[in-house]
């Protein structure tokens, strides 16, 4: 029996429209932008003790630092388990990125306090 792959069966159209029905909501969205704007902060203070970035020469060693903390290595690991089909839609991406946001600022709050004391 052969299937016509141009029109998806009544369960794939159903899954693919709850999918594209799950939108991160408010409280969702205000807490990942905390996490990252406090994870940005960390990346700039823990970018200024690597980066003497007066001269202007290594600046963009320091931008590539923070950028690579709080979009790109995120970006990657969103990207990764969005393979997995339960996590294709924006509410399963936005809980992933702040998930990776929140370990990325333990670690970067770990190591401030080691370079403290």
């Amino acid at each position: 029996m052969q299937t016509n792959s141009q029109h998806p069966t009544p369960s794939e159209q159903t899954t693919n429209q709850l999918n594209l029905a799950k939108k991160p909501g408010t409280t969702l969205i205000v807490f990942t932008g905390i996490v990252l704007l406090l994870n940005i902060i960390i990346s700039i203070l823990l970018s200024g003790a690597n980066f003497d970035i007066s001269d202007g020469r290594q600046f963009g060693n320091f931008l590539g630092f923070v950028m690579g903390r709080f979009m790109i290595f995120p970006g990657i690991v969103v990207a990764l388990f969005m393979i997995g089909k339960q996590f294709r839609n924006a509410r399963a991406a936005t809980i992933i990125y702040l998930c990776v946001n929140c370990f990325m600022l333990f670690f970067g709050l770990v190591g401030i306090i080691a370079a403290i004391a």
